[in-house]
């Protein structure tokens, strides 16, 4: 195990100045610049697998079925795989995202069931952590590990973190192989106005979460927020300590320090994070990979004139029919001047939003600007509804048919309010009312999210 982390300025210069080389070959601002936006979008989503017993799948068994599942990958966790749609344009295509995300869907079921395993869609392992290991598939899953753990020291130890109710284990970072998300990634042209969508993204992200959450459980105890997951990212891997010390930066996590007014600034961001790689042939991967912001730009592959922006705050929703619904509202959202010109939110606010949403779901009460720029406090739940009239709206004039799938979201908003998470909080109490020890209970809540398809 890394006991410390050199920090060599040299080398991080040498880092840097590759980054900047290996990113032109990537990514050139795009020369039209009235270029459309396609309204193309991928989908990857990660899933926990159990075997018959409702355990985590022992991870020889995980790689069998990477080696039969194309279109998939390991993830951070030795139970974990991540599925990849292709990229679907969204209206007026003939397959559509749903038809594409059900087939990958569909396909990974039936490739764990050879092997007596199952899928299941939750944003934390709702069981004891101590039950969480870090893949071998990949070394470097375990050296981000060490590094992080080195990196967290003080004075040789590694201090206490508690998030909500919950005590995290000395080698805190491994609780990450228990968290799972979905990834939305949008197509969009390398113009200035692609960085105003990213910006946007921010300050959707929170009312969107307290809609979606879907992560209350950790460690066979309800954690005291209805999307835990999405407050883990800044305790494991935010190292204020290591930073101060050495000065440098690692903060590559949640918000930006501000929000981003052209592309230099942005990649100056994701360039001059702290590197723990060694090889500058790898610099941009290193820095690219590990740039865990709640929404990022990425260069598009096979086309340097476009980028993805990737949403990656929202934990699995328990089906995938409700996946897609997000989805869509997302690029909806992201597309439509009905959101994107309205006056942006302060940061600040925008987390103080991420943290209330985490917390209290659809419960929150968040700041909005409204349409003359001015803060006002409304209920989640209205923001909600206002958000879904708009992407219902938007779609409909597309005359998108997967548009119907906004009503499983609106849903979620009768009277009173319910997140997949008060759900899985309710069956949970349940359990523990019906005299079942909360191991129990957390196993109970696990096999509810278990993906089935006929044969």
């Amino acid at each position: 195990m890394t006991e410390s982390v050199q920090v060599d300025r040299a080398h991080q210069q040498q880092m840097l100045a590759a980054f900047f080389t290996q990113l032109q070959q990537r990514w050139q601002p795009h020369p039209d610049p009235a270029a459309g936006y396609p309204m193309v979008v991928g989908v990857e989503t990660e899933y926990l697998l159990i075997d018959a017993d409702g355990q985590l799948l022992a991870e020889d068994i995980r790689d069998q079925i990477l080696a039969v599942l194309p279109h998939s990958s390991s993830e951070l966790g030795t139970s974990s795989i991540e599925t990849h749609t292709a990229p679907v344009p969204i209206a007026g295509a003939a397959h559509s995202l749903l038809q594409e995300a059900t087939q990958i869907e569909r396909h990974a079921v039936q490739a764990a069931r050879q092997f007596g395993a199952r899928l299941v869609r939750i944003g934390t392992y709702p069981g004891p952590l101590s039950d969480l290991r870090v893949t071998q598939n990949s070394p470097r899953y375990q050296n981000l590990m060490d590094i992080s753990h080195a990196m967290h020291r003080i004075n040789g130890k590694l201090p206490r973190i508690q998030v909500g109710a919950v005590t995290l284990p000395e080698l805190r970072c491994e609780t990450m192989c228990g968290c799972q998300s979905t990834h939305l990634n949008i197509q969009m042209p390398n113009l200035p106005r692609t960085l105003h969508t990213l910006n946007k993204a921010y300050e959707l992200v929170p009312y969107l979460l307290a809609l979606s959450a879907h992560a209350a459980l950790l460690d066979m105890t309800p954690s005291g927020y209805t999307e835990v997951r999405s407050l883990l990212w800044k305790p494991l891997f935010s190292f204020p300590h290591f930073d101060a010390l050495h000065g440098v930066n690692t903060q590559r996590v949640s918000l930006p320090p501000a929000y981003y007014p052209d592309w230099e600034t942005y990649w100056q961001d994701v360039g001059e994070k702290f590197y723990s790689e060694p090889d500058p042939a790898h610099a941009f991967a290193a820095n690219m990979k590990n740039f865990w912001r709640t929404a990022r730009i990425k260069p598009c592959p096979n086309d340097v004139y476009s980028c993805l922006l990737e949403i990656r705050s929202f934990s699995p929703q328990p089906t995938l029919r409700e996946d897609v619904a997000l989805a869509l509202l997302l690029t909806g959202l992201l597309h439509d001047p009905a959101w994107l010109d309205r006056p942006l939110l302060a940061l600040d606010r925008v987390e103080q939003n991420l943290y209330a949403a985490s917390r209290d779901g659809l419960y929150a009460t968040l700041a909005w600007n409204d349409a003359t720029g001015t803060i006002v406090d409304r209920p989640a739940t209205e923001i909600a509804a206002e958000l879904l009239a708009m992407g219902t709206a938007f779609w409909a004039a597309r005359a998108v048919p997967e548009v119907a799938l906004l009503e499983l979201l609106r849903q979620r908003l009768a009277d009173p309010p319910a997140s997949p998470a008060r759900k899985s909080l309710h069956l949970y109490e349940q359990q523990l009312a019906a005299g079942h020890t909360r191991a129990a209970a957390a196993q109970h809540v696990l096999q509810a999210y278990v993906v089935e398809y006929a044969d």
